[in-house]
């Protein structure tokens, strides 16, 4: 029998179950104490999650264990929890894709580019809402306001696009006369007061926000197009990661979720479960292998995520795996499964790593770390762990290119 420690007392219902299960297994001759071992991982503060009110009570993950899908269901919600030593018989759930490279917009002028990015109907859109929002302007000044049109906004984009690598002091000193500060090609394509005009009535959706709408209703019809845009000039690449960001982007990605405030509707999974699950739907392929780190790992997640998947995790995580409390030295790891092929892993490196994985065996490889001493030595490390911090990249050079904004 495995013990599963709780957070909150077990109810009178519970407890009759867990002496149920003793009788049986004691019936059935299996040792009711094998597999116990069950201390908590040494973290440090900072690998610990502020505990929420879903520790203290009955879980929907619990009740959702009841329905796991029909690939390899577990004959009760401990199998999903239960975990073993690696042997040779274990079978990981999925299996990683071939290498295969993202293409994006090959073969194509700039202008074609951006033109596939952002269509001319999204300009006209534009430009239809702007012009909503001169209506209103006019009414209030009693003074005709030119309207714009998709290709006026085109310029304005353009405009934008010119001024992020063309810094000056001040807005209006584009149309400086002063030769170190007035931008030609600016000047020529809108002048500065029609250019601040624009700017300042900019809109991307009806100026009337509806009493039902959601927190994004401003951007959404734009986020939406981009993202349908995005995803149509690139092909599927078969190594990918998730992450979370805080900061302005501008660079490119797969897709993206704008967090708006918790979700009304969700009711499947934590809130990190849903995020992964929702940008992994919109992989247009099968044969893909997903990274994240331990904000969105859980075991419930590798097991209900229909595609290969690795990352690090938090140790005091539900159904999570605990590894005996004591010293390692360094390159040393431990490794279990449990019963729908997931993998987890301890390794020592200067600190203690956790990583789960649905695509990875107990295989090792050797890799070159520095030492104390500053000289090269070679440590063994599960494969599982060496693979992810060699697909994580995308996810990295994401974090450095956001942090240049």
């Amino acid at each position: 029998m495995i013990l599963v420690f709780r957070k909150r007392p077990l109810r009178k219902e519970e407890i009759q179950q867990l002496a149920d299960t003793f009788c049986a297994d004691f019936e059935s001759g299996v040792e009711p104490y094998e597999d116990s071992e069950s201390e908590y991982l040494e973290s440090s503060e900072s690998d610990l999650e502020p505990p929420n009110s879903s520790d203290f009570e009955s879980s929907k993950e619990d009740d959702a264990l009841q329905n796991i899908p029909p690939s390899n269901p577990p004959a009760n919600k401990r199998d999903l929890v239960g975990w073993h030593n690696v042997d040779d018989q274990f079978v990981h759930r999925m299996k990683i894709p071939d290498d295969k490279a993202c293409i994006i917009l090959a073969d194509s002028s700039e202008l074609d580019n951006f033109s596939k990015l952002f269509p001319k109907n999204l300009f006209q859109y534009i430009a239809q809402c702007t012009n909503w929002r001169l209506e209103i302007l006019e009414q209030a000044t009693n003074r005709k306001e030119k309207r714009t049109d998709a290709h006026e906004i085109m310029i304005l984009v353009g405009c934008y696009f010119t001024m992020a690598y063309n810094k000056v002091p001040a807005i209006h000193h584009y149309w400086s006369s002063n030769k170190s500060l007035g931008n030609e090609a600016i000047k020529l394509a809108i002048s500065r007061d029609r250019f601040q005009l624009l700017a300042s009535k900019l809109y991307f959706n009806e100026p009337k926000k509806p009493d039902d709408c959601n927190k994004l209703y401003y951007i959404e019809d734009v986020v939406a197009c981009l993202k349908k845009t995005y995803a149509q000039v690139r092909s599927e690449s078969s190594h990918q990661s998730v992450d979370k960001s805080m900061a302005k982007f501008k660079g490119y990605v797969y897709d993206f979720d704008i967090y708006s405030g918790k979700d009304s509707e969700a009711n499947e999974g934590t809130v990190s479960e849903r995020v992964v699950k929702k940008l992994t739907s919109t992989a247009r392929e099968s044969d893909v292998f997903f990274c994240f780190d331990r904000f969105f790992r859980s075991v419930y997640l590798l097991y209900t995520l229909p595609f290969a998947a690795v990352g690090t995790c938090i140790s005091t995580r539900k159904n999570m795996l605990q590894f005996e409390k004591r010293k390692r030295e360094r390159g040393k790891y431990e490794s279990m499964h449990n019963n729908n092929g997931t993998t987890g892993y301890l390794w020592m490196d200067t600190k203690k790593v956790m990583v789960f994985s649905n695509c990875h065996g107990n295989e090792s490889v050797e890799i070159s770390r520095t030492g104390k001493d500053e000289t090269k030595i070679k440590l063994s490390c599960p494969e599982a762990i060496q693979f992810y911090n060699s697909h994580m990249r995308g996810v990295d050079l994401s974090d450095q290119l956001t942090s240049l904004y």
